[in-house]
């Protein structure tokens, strides 16, 4: 890209001196003419030497900013992050198209609470690199925050994206699990922050932070439970739905004991978003994989309320969950959860073109 640059400036000002210098060119003598001809060649490509050395001027005097602000043992996280946030700032409004700058600017904007400022700091980011498909997770954190802890229809569009891509995903999960809480789903977000726990480090405020809000969660469910039992004196139980899948490969298909698959079930010609997903390797095939309300991604939610469900398995070349040109895969469908009363078999075949 950088030398189709270069061809265009220096076509421009080709141009420029066949339209207006020639007719100085050919009254000069040979030693005027050849400096004639190395300016035209030369303000072009010192122009974008320039500009390439200011953009990465800028980004060297950044870094050296915040090495100096982490640095500093006076100051407290508040005020570091509000001069950081001015020198980014600063710095995205003279360089627009570094989606890594923008990202940055959207996490500090997340930390001072300005939701609507990270989530337009978060899509800009996205509109430069817009196979992220990462950054839609932190734009859903951020509308959710901003709408009040409300799973809008815009937050949901932004999970589905996610979950379709890393159905591990600890953002999203905590988001969806905050919502179930809210909501007094209090076994619903158990299930989603469990799940958010298993993608992240034990050791990270954000585990210790999950953990703890998982803990809150069982505390309440169980008060909740106690004074539903006082007052009609009957208990309940729920009956969890679970199934298993007997997942293989077709013995004619070639593919790598590191392959990808990934096994889900979502709603039959509904949304594509996964229900319950798991991912395997393909070495370990053949496998039988259990699909129960335990690991359900969809707040609040049973796999017994869905009448009619899919069951796919896939094998990933690419190692991504979206289906690509080259990848196999079985879709089996309608099936209903509530008739399933034996394994069902899942053999990998289709060629996806």
């Amino acid at each position: 890209m950088y030398w189709l640059y270069i061809l265009a400036f220096t076509g421009a000002f080709a141009l420029l001196f066949i339209l207006l210098l020639y007719p100085l060119y050919k009254q000069q003598g040979q030693k005027s003419k050849r400096i004639l001809l190395g300016l035209v060649i030369a303000i072009p490509l010192l122009s974008l030497l320039i500009y390439q050395q200011r953009g990465a001027v800028d980004e060297v005097s950044l870094l050296a900013d915040i090495q100096t602000l982490a640095q500093d043992p006076d100051a407290s996280a508040e005020e570091v992050n509000a001069r950081l946030l001015d020198k980014l700032e600063s710095y995205v409004e003279r360089n627009p198209n570094d989606a890594e700058y923008w990202f940055l600017l959207g996490e500090i904007r997340m930390d001072a609470e300005n939701f609507q400022g990270a989530l337009d700091a978060f899509q800009e980011a996205s509109d430069l690199s817009p196979g992220d498909t990462s950054l839609y997770s932190r734009m859903a954190e951020a509308r959710f925050f901003l709408d009040g802890y409300v799973l809008s229809q815009e937050v949901r569009n932004y999970i589905d994206v996610v979950l379709e891509n890393n159905p591990g995903d600890a953002t999203v999960l905590g988001i969806l699990g905050i919502s179930a809480y809210r909501a007094q789903q209090y076994e619903a977000a158990i299930r989603f922050w469990q799940r958010a726990l298993q993608n992240l480090s034990p050791s990270s405020s954000a585990a210790a932070s999950i953990q703890s809000s998982i803990e809150q969660a069982r505390i309440t469910g169980d008060l909740v439970a106690d004074n539903a039992g006082a007052n009609d004196g009957n208990s309940s139980t729920s009956v969890e739905t679970s199934f298993d899948l007997r997942v293989s490969l077709n013995g004619d298909i070639e593919f790598s004991s590191d392959d990808a698959v990934f096994v889900f079930v979502r709603e039959y010609d509904g949304s594509s978003m996964p229900i319950v997903a798991q991912r395997l390797s393909a070495g370990s095939l053949p496998a039988t994989v259990t699909m129960d309300d335990s690991s359900v991604m969809v707040q609040g939610r049973s796999l017994a309320d869905f009448n009619q469900l899919e069951l796919v398995a896939r094998l990933s070349i690419s190692g991504t969950p979206t289906p690509q040109p080259g990848d196999y895969q079985v879709v089996l469908g309608p099936v209903n959860p509530a008739e399933i009363d034996e394994p069902v078999t899942l053999e990998i075949t289709d060629l996806i073109e």
